[in-house]
Formats: C-alpha cells, structure tokens, sequence
C-alpha cells in the first residue's frame, strides 16, 4: 500500500495560531462588507444624481 510521509507543511496549524487567523478572517469580512457598501452608495448616487439634483439636495459646503 502506498505511505505518505509525514510533511509540516500538510498538517492542521495548532489551536494557538487558528485563534489569531479567526479574527483577522472576520475583520476582514467585515471590511470586505463595508468597502462593497460604500462602492454601492457611490453607484447609486453617480446613477441617480439627475434625481438628487431635481430635489435640490446640495452637496457643496
């Protein structure tokens, strides 16, 4: 039968470096989430600044 050897690299990481890697997975979700919505509200405003502008919202300080 065929044996593989034993290599660090394929093992599981330990429980200790898991832990860090989860939070860093989650902010970066989290960020991932909030870029896409600011990119969403810049669509929607670039699409629908006709509107906007017959309200007479102004952006201008």
């Amino acid at each position: 039968s065929l044996k593989r050897a034993l290599v660090p690299e394929a093992e599981p990481p330990l429980r200790s470096v898991r832990r860090g890697k989860g939070w860093s997975a989650f902010l970066s979700g989290l960020g991932l989430i909030a870029a896409g919505a600011l990119v969403g509200l810049a669509v929607s405003i670039v699409l629908f600044w006709d509107r906007l502008d017959a309200m007479g919202l102004v952006f201008r300080p």
